[in-house]
């Protein structure tokens, strides 16, 4: 027989933890992986409400000779279902895991509500997808979501926990310490894109504009290590600004897809758009019509936000909705808040392209949860931050999440913030190709355990400054074709890493195959052809080329980050060793 245990949590009380074994869930007598259910309340503050059931697994620390030594409760991001992601989360603190319990809590509402004909465009047909709840959709909240967690912590007796949150666990992470802070020895907060206001209790940050202004930031940043982009005039606002404004007079490319371009911040993104904008103003449109083309969705994917919206995406605007502060009344009707979101745009207006211009129509979160119903006040946060020790990881390449982390961390008397340059998403996550998440793994680990933590970095290139249009000389025009022909595979490159097939800059094609780039009739610059292979091994490329009728082998380190680097080969077999401008 299976037994589950019901554990009611007072909101914003601190749960006592079981004291007679048969109140206990099975899994707190696990010695492996044990995966479980939970009922509790759809709203904690009445335990005599609708009750709901709430997956989660424990993991029990390996060393059985030992008590253990604290409770790592991982919170992953989203908000979106999370127990796929246990593995991952597992790994990045493994070394830790024969002295620490490990636990997942799955997020209420994920993965069974869908509104499959939900369209966010439209205000009502929001609100009716709520309404399929009843009055359910008020309690799939970030409040809620940790009394789960506690009320699964208490029912397995877990102590001295560490939470562990990554994304849209920033919030929960604070929540979750506010209402039950005499169970939490200390946290480690991973990308902070959004985060609790200290002065409401409601999640912030990441919105068009501010998201928009910080990848400018990032892009910057990166042009400025090298020297020939930061010889451009202005910075990536103004050149964003002055190819839109040529865009409106003499439509070219749609204005949506140059904002994707800054938006879709990846190495790729960072090495490329300076000088491929300044190119536009400057005449020669192949490179930023490549870049657009490159950092948009790949080929056959559904382009209609709804798609996620309807399978599963129910759950994440409630969550969104209630959790965040938005510039219009929680309680006022639908007309209301539309006019009070327009009167805030009116007064801080998005540059130089609007959300719903460059959207389609479709509009951002602030637009979306328009018809959401969000009746109950219910802050994520909700009391003191506790005087516990807490880490705030931030990537300069993750939106605005470096200046959430300052400003998060000093909510906390013992936070302290570890930027990560050039580094992405979800910093710490081990993920394969990742040049810095083992090393923001090891820095978790180590915070936990109260060990130095190191200093990571990401950086791997150097920013182009210039496309040029003809040959300046055959080795630099074969070695700039091969360096851009590897672009896409720069470690730690997302969005464009994916596609096996990429245009030339200006004609032919790249195919990858596996570790082998294979280049057909490419043009970096008009008058040079390139066709041949480049092998990746390790941290080096091996090329053999054919360009305009000769035969160049090459061989060089591609994914440094230096201004200059070492290349030898030979053309037609005359032997060349030279230093060669990567940028």
């Amino acid at each position: 027989m299976r037994w589950i245990t019901t554990i009611l949590v007072l909101l914003g009380a601190v749960a006592v933890p079981a004291a007679a074994s048969e109140t206990r869930h099975p899994c707190a007598a696990a010695t492996t992986r044990c995966d479980g259910v939970l009922v509790v309340p759809l709203n904690h503050a009445e335990p005599g409400s609708e009750k709901i059931s709430v997956p989660f697994s424990w993991l029990p620390h390996s060393d059985r000779d030992r008590p253990s030594a604290g409770t790592i409760i991982a919170l992953p991001g989203g908000p979106a279902a999370v127990m796929g992601q246990f593995n991952a989360f597992a790994d990045t603190v493994r070394p830790l895991l024969t002295d620490y319990d490990f636990l997942m809590v799955e997020r209420r509402g994920f993965p069974s509500w869908q509104c499959p004909q939900a369209d966010i465009r439209d205000a009502a047909s929001v609100r009716d997808c709520a309404a399929l709840s009843g009055d359910r959709a008020q309690f799939f909240t970030a409040d809620q979501r940790v009394a789960d967690i506690e009320a699964v912590r208490a029912a397995l007796d877990a102590r001295n926990v560490v939470l562990y949150g990554n994304s849209y666990g920033s919030v929960e992470a604070p929540a979750y310490m506010s209402r039950f802070p005499r169970h939490v020895r200390s946290a480690v907060v991973d990308s902070p894109t959004v985060f609790p206001d200290r002065a409401t209790g409601y999640a912030g940050g990441n919105t068009w504009q501010g998201d928009l202004d910080a990848n400018q930031r990032a892009i910057d940043d990166a042009c400025r290590r090298s020297l020939s982009c930061r010889a451009l005039p202005g910075d990536t606002a103004d050149r964003l600004a002055e190819v839109v404004a040529m865009n409106r007079r003499d439509p070219d490319i749609p204005l949506g897809a140059l904002t994707e371009v800054v938006r879709a911040l990846d190495p790729f993104v960072a090495r490329d758009t300076n000088a491929a904008m300044q190119a536009y103003l400057d005449g020669d449109k192949a490179p930023l019509r490549r870049l657009v083309s490159l950092t948009g969705p790949p080929p056959g994917t559904p382009s209609d936000p709804n798609q996620g919206f309807r399978t599963g995406g129910a759950a994440a605007l409630a969550y969104v909705c209630n959790d965040f502060a938005w510039p219009y009344a929680r309680s006022a009707p639908i007309e209301t808040r539309r006019a009070q979101l327009s009167e805030y745009r009116a007064q801080h207006p998005e540059h130089p392209v609007a959300a719903v211009e460059a959207t389609r129509g479709y509009g951002v979160w602030a637009d979306w949860c328009l018809g959401w119903p969000t009746p109950r006040h219910a802050p994520p946060v909700a009391g003191a931050y506790p005087d516990v020790p807490v880490l705030v990881i931030a990537g300069s390449f993750d939106s605005d999440a470096g200046a959430n982390a300052v400003t998060l961390a000093r909510q906390f008397p013992r936070g302290r913030v570890v930027n990560v340059p050039f580094a992405g998403h979800a910093v710490s996550v081990l993920r394969p190709g990742s040049t810095y998440s083992s090393c923001a793994a090891e820095g978790v680990r180590n915070f936990i355990t109260g060990r130095p933590v190191p200093s990571c970095s990401g950086e791997n290139f150097r920013a182009v400054g210039r496309f040029p249009v003809t040959s300046h000389d055959l080795v630099t025009t074969v070695f700039r074709t091969a360096m851009d022909s590897l672009t896409s595979r720069i470690p730690n490159s997302v969005g464009v890493a994916r596609r096996t097939e990429l245009p030339g800059l200006r004609g032919g094609r790249v195919v990858f195959e596996s570790s082998k780039a294979v280049l057909d009739q490419v043009r970096y610059t008009a008058d040079t052809v390139v066709s041949g292979g480049i092998q990746l091994t390790g941290d080096q490329a091996t090329a053999e080329l054919t360009a305009n009728g000769k035969l160049v082998r090459m061989t060089w380190k591609p994914f440094e980050a230096k201004e200059v680097t070492r290349v030898t080969g030979s053309v037609d077999g005359r032997d060349f060793d030279r230093l060669l401008y990567v940028g």
